[in-house]
């Protein structure tokens, strides 16, 4: 099969701590026809000089940098520039500044995402890390970021983000699909990739471990720990806090903002399970809301969760 082209696109932010070990997995790929496309936020330790000694290694077109010169900033904000920015290729990667890569990432995605047709994404799993790259967590990624269900998977999926960027492999197609995007009218680039993917393309989990993914006291979306049990007293007792009410209902309207314009951006296209989700996210009464979210399967793992988007 003749070879092909691949960007991996990284995001930027002070990350000089942990940027090295990351550029070096990169460098070690075994899959070798590729080019990092790095959009910098605005950062004001030595991250840009790390990036441009690397640069002066590979080349400029080997390592591109670019800075977000756009009026707002931040994470989802930097991804979405580097969406709109980023150089021709067949496929493209998403990296993060702190993670590490398994040497055959790459070759092993792309090896996957050849077979499938459409807009198309390929995940793989990762090993949660502390700091050190010691193992932080019993679970793996897929498992701690709410695992993909086999049935009802895109109604499953409006709620809960269950792919994380770090372990995507995309074709040019699905990130041409993710170019424009109002970083507003989005809780994630990723989320949205999702989305969409589900909705008029296809997505397969590569079930290999390909990914360190670090967690630290700076991380800006992390796995979490391990689930620790609320009890149902202090679940209920929320219920009948107007502040957590209004936490909820202000949490839940980016996920029915973000599905809205899923929907608004592809007019062309029919998606009767996110229209028919926008409908039952907007009846007048909770309690009709939630029973909607059930019955149609638009739930999270978590029950309480799924009750919280109803208010």
């Amino acid at each position: 099969m003749k070879k092909k082209s691949v960007c991996i696109i990284m995001a930027t932010y002070n990350g000089e701590r942990f940027l090295k070990e990351q550029l070096d997995s990169i460098l070690g790929q075994t899959y070798k026809d590729w080019m990092l496309f790095v959009s910098d936020d605005g950062s004001t330790d030595n991250t840009l000089k790390i990036l441009k000694e690397y640069q002066e290694k590979l080349g400029k077109d080997k390592l591109i940098i670019a800075k977000n010169n756009r009026d707002k900033h931040g994470a989802k904000e930097n991804f979405c520039f580097a969406i709109d920015n980023a150089p021709e290729a067949d496929y493209y990667f998403f990296s993060d500044q702190d993670d590490v890569w398994e040497k055959d990432k790459v070759e092993l995605q792309v090896r996957e995402i050849q077979k499938l047709k459409g807009p198309a994404l390929v995940y793989c799993d990762a090993e949660i890390v502390d700091q050190d790259l010691k193992p932080a967590s019993k679970k793996t990624l897929s498992e701690q970021f709410t695992k993909m269900p086999k049935k009802h998977t895109l109604a499953r999926s409006f709620l809960a983000n269950r792919v994380a960027g770090c372990t995507m492999c995309l074709n040019k197609e699905l990130l041409d699909a993710a170019k424009g995007l109002e970083a507003s009218k989005i809780i994630m680039h990723d989320f949205y990739i999702v989305l969409y993917a589900l909705s008029y393309g296809s997505l397969k989990f590569l079930d290999k471990t390909l990914n360190c993914y670090r967690q630290h006291e700076n991380n800006v979306m992390g796995a979490g720990t391990d689930y620790v049990q609320t009890s149902l007293f202090q679940k209920v007792f929320k219920l009948f806090s107007k502040d957590f009410r209004r936490k909820w209902h202000e949490e839940a309207q980016e996920y029915f903002i973000q599905t809205e314009y899923l929907i608004e951006r592809n007019p062309e296209k029919e998606n009767p399970e996110a229209k028919n989700f926008i409908t039952v996210s907007k009846r007048k009464h909770i309690l009709s809301r939630i029973i909607g979210f059930y019955f149609y399967r638009y739930r999270t793992k978590d029950w309480w969760v799924t009750i919280e988007r109803g208010f």
